[in-house]
């Protein structure tokens, strides 16, 4: 069993005489306050972070970062270096040093998740949606949230969507994916790495790192990490912070095109619910039309039944119910409708010549559209008066 290095340690680099503060294990808030102290008490214009830790105390890592803001705000440069693993609180750490200074092994991993309520009671993790709704605790852990993802935002460029998106999935990463997504920028290739074994735990690689003598090589991935002036554009685009690394404004690029497949995927589905839609809609107005035709033919039908001189008129009152049917049933109704005396074109009182509704009816007949027209216009009483006369008379014109 390799034997560790003390959990926090202070000293000189042996490469450069860089400062160096080695963070190892679980951080909390007590030493995390001694941390943060011996940050603010340094006098040089560059210190470095050696950080191998599964993560720990919120607090703690609020109060570290913060010490690391004052520093650097006041000009100082932080290097950062992920020596295997910078899981969880420690990884807000890593990636709050000096952008283009953070490092991660090649071996390296970061854990982002939400944060945590730990139940001593019941010895159980407790996230936000665990919690009741308006409950202290509940919103607590929201604000932290939001702060946590508000660092990350700042120290990475990534947008705020993406962020909530890698913590809510409980992501791991390993070093080219840390580079990538613009919470690292440079990764070390280390001389004598040991094989990892695959399931190999987040405590197991601490340990195991904080053994190694390492003799690193920093090595940048021109091809990700090198910016100019159209990934300057992009990053306006898209709303990042304008210092947001290549490989944060990639990774956004990614993440948008995928987003958009999705939704392409997504409308394309809803085309076809609306075609199928149409379908039925037009299917049902085609239903409801000949429900419509087949109750005025049924209704004049009847009418036809009742009174014989309308036999023959037939397609000409389908034709006016079809125009107003309501219209057409309070002129014809059904219900008083019996079959009428045969009119024989005498007059009632027996001195011959036809009767005034016959010479209605061929009154209207005889006239031209142009003067049924004008009538309707100028008289419609006495229109509806020949029009109706000429209804109920049409057959007994046409045969006598």
């Amino acid at each position: 069993m390799p034997k560790l290095k003390p959990k926090f340690e202070i000293s000189n680099s042996r490469r450069d005489n860089i400062p160096e503060i080695s963070i190892n294990g679980i951080i909390d808030r007590y030493d995390a306050k001694w941390i943060a102290y011996q940050i603010r008490e340094r006098k040089e214009e560059r210190i470095r972070i050696n950080i191998n830790s599964e993560g720990g105390s919120v607090d703690g890592a609020f109060n570290i970062v913060s010490a690391m803001v004052s520093f650097m705000a006041s000009g100082g440069i932080i290097e950062t270096v992920n020596c295997g693993r910078a899981d969880s609180s420690a990884g807000w750490v890593f990636a709050c040093g000096t952008r283009g200074e953070r490092s991660i092994m090649q071996f390296g991993r970061m854990f982002f998740h939400q944060p945590e309520y730990y139940n001593a009671d019941t010895q159980t993790v407790l996230r936000i949606e665990d919690l009741p709704e308006g409950s202290q605790m509940r919103t607590d852990l929201e604000n932290t949230y939001s702060d946590l993802v508000n660092i990350f935002v700042d120290a990475t460029g990534i947008s705020r969507v993406n962020m909530e998106s890698i913590m809510d999935a409980n992501t791991e990463m390993t070093a080219d994916e840390a580079v990538n997504s613009g919470f690292a920028d440079k990764k070390i290739k280390v001389n004598n790495m040991p094989k990892i074994r695959n399931g190999i735990t987040r405590a197991q690689m601490v340990n195991l790192a904080s053994s190694l003598e390492i003799d690193a090589v920093f090595e940048t991935d021109k091809k990700v990490n090198t910016k100019n002036n159209n990934m300057d554009e992009i990053a306006k685009l898209l709303g990042l912070n304008p210092e947001a690394s290549a490989g944060a404004i990639l990774e956004e690029v990614r993440n948008i095109k995928t987003t958009l497949a999705t939704a392409q995927g997504k409308i394309t589905a809803q085309e076809g619910e609306i075609t199928n839609l149409t379908s039925q809609r037009d299917k049902y107005k085609s239903d409801l039309e000949s429900l419509k035709d087949s109750e005025v033919i049924d209704y004049v039908n009847k009418l036809v039944a009742l009174n014989a001189n309308l036999k023959g008129s037939e397609v000409s009152m389908v034709n006016q119910a079809k125009m107003d049917f309501d219209l057409f049933k309070k002129m014809n109704p059904v219900e008083n409708a019996k079959p009428p005396k045969v009119d024989d074109g005498i007059e009632p009182n027996g001195k011959g010549g036809e009767s005034e509704e016959i010479q209605n009816a061929k009154k209207f007949f005889g006239m031209s559209a142009e003067e049924k027209q004008n009538l309707k216009a100028s008289n419609y009483p006495e229109f509806t008066k020949l029009a109706e006369a000429y209804d109920r008379n049409s057959h007994a014109i046409f045969t006598k």
